[in-house]
């Protein structure tokens, strides 16, 4: 008889010395081990992020342009990864000619940076009609919102279940935020039929601004009044919860997750406006090639230096965005634009609430020290900020000078070296060095 499909038959090992045709001390069954039946091959991506492997495209996404891949071709499926074994998309395996092969969440990720590039993408197609048209209506930071609550919740749930989540928050007349989608999305990816087969009737009219039972306007504002004046306690929580049914009871609790994804959202977007980031990223697709790593990093401040280019300052707004998404406070500054901020705050007689204020941040991003020389009335306002976060917060400095060279910074040496003295105590430096990336993937070419 054949063995299957997908196992490879093994004869088992005789044991403690028998013979291998079996008998009392040995075992001649098979031992049936799996194996991955799988072809890898090395793919570079193109300007728009295709992949060709077998004379067909396949989609990486925006992202991963001009990178070397690693590309599994299986019988039914094609698995591309990047550095580090980190899987950028699985897609269904092509032969023979024909359009690229590609998945709509991998281009997810380029249109929250671009939103603006929603109108001319590919994506729309594989959209419900009317959650394409109301994404157009759109400004670009509702697309950018709603394309976010999007891939989050594809990661959960498929990337159909938020294409149809979104959709009717839109038909309901309310932005797509990432607590409702991804609610909507679980319910729906729980269902059978195309729209989900849970019962939804009671969340569609909460989502449209009404019941789905006929609710007058003097009790629907009681719930509103209700809910805003009071914060909820467990022992009220405890009883309202065993006398209702358990329908009402799971509308209960489905409203209260609901509050508090919507919250912790609410919260999260608050801090990353905080930061106040020029451009935010995050490590997805980070190119880790020119870091240098010292040993023993652990907690302390971070001192990213080295060449132009090279992933120090998008390193520093990744961990910010990190931090917000862990709910603490990140605080991102030009050494310039700190400088220009305490100068104001001092003129204007709130020095001090300010700077209060830069010391909550965990982490606190300076940013592009050594740029631009500073003043003496800078450097002495620069001083303040690292004398006063010695041993009280991290951060973060990114540079492209050697230390030895920031006395010219700072205009003073004995500053620099007090500087120098605060960061390197519990500090770590992190080495870039290569070519930039901007220069590597430049549009602009010679004549």
């Amino acid at each position: 008889m054949r063995p299957p499909a997908g196992l490879l038959v093994v004869p088992r090992r005789p044991a403690h010395g028998g013979s291998a045709a079996g008998g009392p001390r040995g075992d001649a069954r098979p031992v049936r081990v799996p194996f991955d039946a799988v072809r890898w091959v090395g793919a570079k991506a193109d300007k728009r992020g295709y992949a060709r492997v077998d004379g067909r495209e396949y989609v990486a996404g925006p992202a991963w342009h001009g990178r070397e891949l690693l590309v599994g071709v299986r019988p039914s499926t094609v698995e591309v990864l990047a550095d580090r074994g980190r899987r950028v998309a699985v897609l269904p395996r092509a032969f023979g000619e024909g359009p690229a092969v590609r998945n709509p969440m991998s281009l997810l990720p380029a249109l929250v940076a671009r939103p603006r590039a929603f109108g001319e993408s590919t994506i729309r197609r594989d959209m419900p009609e009317a959650l394409v048209a109301g994404i157009d209506r759109m400004d670009g930071a509702g697309r950018r919102q709603t394309l976010r609550a999007i891939g989050r919740a594809g990661a959960a749930c498929g990337f159909e279940a938020a294409c149809l989540a979104a959709e009717r928050v839109v038909e309901g007349g309310r932005l797509p935020d990432d607590a409702t989608v991804d609610v909507l999305s679980r319910r729906i990816a729980a269902g059978s039929g195309e729209r989900g087969g849970a019962d939804l009737s009671v969340y569609d009219g909460f989502l449209k601004g009404r019941s789905a039972m006929a609710v007058n306007g003097d009790l629907a504002r009681r719930v509103v009044e209700a809910g805003r004046a009071c914060s909820l306690t467990t022992a009220v929580l405890e009883e309202w919860s065993a006398l209702g049914t358990p329908k009402q009871v799971e509308y209960l609790a489905g409203y209260l997750e609901a509050e508090r994804a919507n919250r912790e959202a609410s919260k999260r977007a608050t801090l990353v406006r905080r930061c106040a980031l020029p451009a935010p990223k995050t490590f997805d697709g980070y190119d880790w090639a020119a870091v240098s790593w010292p040993e023993g990093l652990g907690r302390g401040d971070l001192v990213p230096m080295g060449d132009v280019g090279t992933g120090k300052t998008h390193m520093a707004s990744a961990l910010c965005m990190l931090a917000c998404e862990r709910r603490l406070e990140a605080r991102f500054f030009t050494a310039s634009s700190l400088v220009m901020w305490l100068r104001r705050a001092r003129d204007e007689g709130r020095l001090d609430r300010e700077a209060a204020l830069i010391g909550r941040a965990r982490p606190l991003v300076i940013d592009e020290l050594g740029f631009l020389p500073l003043d003496p009335d800078g450097a002495r306002l620069l001083f303040r900020v690292f004398a006063d976060a010695y041993e009280r917060q991290s951060v973060v400095i990114t540079t492209n000078l050697e230390f030895s060279r920031w006395g010219a910074v700072f205009g003073d040496d004995q500053m620099a070296a007090a500087v120098i003295d605060r960061i390197v105590h519990h500090g770590r430096l992190v080495q870039f060095r290569g070519e930039s990336y901007r220069v590597r993937n430049a549009l602009m070419q010679e004549g």
